[in-house]
Formats: C-alpha cells, structure tokens, sequence
C-alpha cells in the first residue's frame, strides 16, 4: 500500500507539532530553574551577610559557589510522586557560606557518623 501525499503531510505536520512542543516544554523549564536559581541567589546574600558579616566576601563566595551550591541544593521529585525539582535555600545557604568542598566534607563527616552510629546500634553495644 501506497500513503498519499496528503497523508505524509500530515504525518510530517503532527511530527514538527511535536518536536516544536516538546522543545517549549524544555524551553520553559530551563526559563523557571533559571529564574528560581537568580531568586535563591538573591535571598541568600542577605542571609549570608548576617552569618558572615562581611559582605563583599559574602558576594565572592556566591560568585564562586553558586554552579557547584545550585547543583548540590536542588532536589528532585521521586519516581512515582511527580512534582518538579527545587531549591532548597537553608542547603543553599549553607553551601555557600562552608564553600561547596566544604559543604560536600562536612556532609561526608556526617554521613560517616551516621553510619558508625547505625553500625553500632547493630552490633548491639
């Protein structure tokens, strides 16, 4: 069987629909986490300054920190729950003031407490 010419239009036609769909789908998701990342940014700096004290200090560290602290600070929805993603500003925050190597050796110091904790709550001691 043969498909006529109309009928590869619209085929073609309902495929561009589609992709030009999907692509503003994308589109407007990178739009939001942009706008949500500039919002946490924002807040943070005045928290930061109340910490710290000092806020030229306070700049250069969310000017260094912010890629790796936006990274470490976002959560995802789970599998089955749905939603969208977030920032979660007091994670944010503390990133940002630890420095994000420092952030990432206090929450390895943490993790390995919890597990020393848990291990001896097994072994029954």
């Amino acid at each position: 069987m043969r498909r006529s010419g109309t009928g590869q239009r619209a085929v073609l036609a309902l495929a561009g629909i589609v992709v030009v769909l999907g692509g503003g789908a994308v589109f407007v998701g990178l739009c939001q986490r942009r706008g949500e990342d500039a919002r946490v940014r924002s807040e943070a700096l005045p928290r930061c300054v109340a910490r710290l004290g000092d806020e030229p200090e306070c700049r250069r560290r969310i000017e260094a920190g912010h890629e790796d602290c936006a990274v470490y600070a976002r959560h995802f929805p789970g599998r089955f729950t749905g939603g969208r993603s977030f920032l979660d500003p007091e994670i944010y925050l503390e990133c940002i003031v630890l420095s994000p190597s420092g952030w990432v050796d206090k929450k390895g110091r943490e993790r390995e407490a919890q597990k020393a904790e848990r291990d001896e709550g097994l072994s029954g001691h």
